[in-house]
């Protein structure tokens, strides 16, 4: 299919379950929020503004990677990810 990575999507995922996935993510996400008998619902507030922020950052950092790029794609893993993961501890 040929979908683009989505290091949003990643970052958030990594971020969540506290360990770096060791597989990408592609193309478009639904994020949703499990209830107590393991069916889905949506994302309470807490939930939906870390998403939303790690998705501002993530594009913040790609606007920034445009002019200072990085040495390579493991570190711009770990820059994503540590950017991201201190986004998620302030909300």
């Amino acid at each position: 299919m040929r979908l683009p990575v989505n290091p949003a999507a990643w970052a958030l995922a990594c971020s969540w379950r506290g360990l770096d996935l060791p597989y990408l993510l592609y193309g478009p996400v639904i994020v949703t929020g499990p209830d107590t008998s393991g069916t889905v619902e949506d994302l309470k507030d807490r939930l939906l503004a870390q998403a939303e922020e790690v998705v501002r950052r993530a594009e913040e950092l790609r606007l920034e990677w445009s002019a200072r790029p990085p040495v390579s794609e493991p570190a711009a893993r770990q820059e994503l990810l540590a950017y991201t993961r201190r986004a998620i501890h302030r909300t």
